[in-house]
């Protein structure tokens, strides 16, 4: 009997987004949707050069419709939807790893998304030193606890501490966090409460 075939990481993310997509999912997560679009709605980025890591379905950059927004996402499904919503943006379908930047961006953003890159972040490191010296970092990440269920795919345990050192090594200082408590969903959609940590830093010359 052949062994079923494995997914590619695009085939994955592809298949995972148009699932969420039909369940509902994106509503589900609309407590914690709304906490983020709060803490985005105290940035002006109406005219900020703006790149997303892990981009998928780009609800936030729908949402506002930024005037110069670049979507990053391995999942072709995602950026064919997005494209359709956010025709004047820009898109690159690819890996982290492999996206070399060719422009300096005002503000990075990883929504959602940079729980999923192995630890050590190299490749976002990598962003990091083509951008500008006061670029903004913003993202949130799920903190993982002893008595929550980890999150969809993590590749390993998120803290504060963990998120400090990587924003340190990639030279990000003025470092703010906060900790949100919010229902969000586990793989079988049952809905439960999930710990989330969003943050912010600003780049710097050492």
């Amino acid at each position: 009997m052949p062994e079923p075939k494995m997914m590619t990481v695009d085939e994955y993310w592809s298949k995972s987004l148009a699932d969420k997509c039909k369940s509902g999912y994106l509503n589900v997560c609309g407590d914690k949707y709304r906490v983020i679009l709060e803490k985005l709605d105290q940035y002006n980025l109406k005219d900020a050069k703006i790149l997303e890591i892990g981009c998928g379905y780009c609800h936030f950059a729908f949402h506002y419709k930024w005037k110069d927004y670049t979507g990053l996402d391995i999942s072709n499904v995602g950026l064919l939807h997005a494209q359709k919503h956010l025709p004047k943006a820009k898109f690159i379908h690819g890996e982290l790893g492999m996206f070399k930047p060719k422009e300096k961006y005002d503000v990075i953003l990883a929504l959602d998304s940079l729980e999923h890159i192995p630890l050590g972040w190299d490749e976002v490191s990598a962003i990091v030193d083509g951008s500008h010296s006061d670029t903004i970092f913003i993202g949130n990440v799920p903190l993982v606890r002893s008595n929550h269920q980890k999150h969809e795919l993590i590749e390993h345990e998120m803290n504060e501490m963990i998120l400090r050192k990587f924003l340190y090594k990639c030279r990000f200082f003025n470092i703010k966090s906060e900790i949100y408590l919010v229902a969000g969903i586990e793989k079988d959609l049952k809905v439960t409460m999930c710990p989330f940590l969003f943050f912010d830093a600003v780049k710097g010359l050492r």
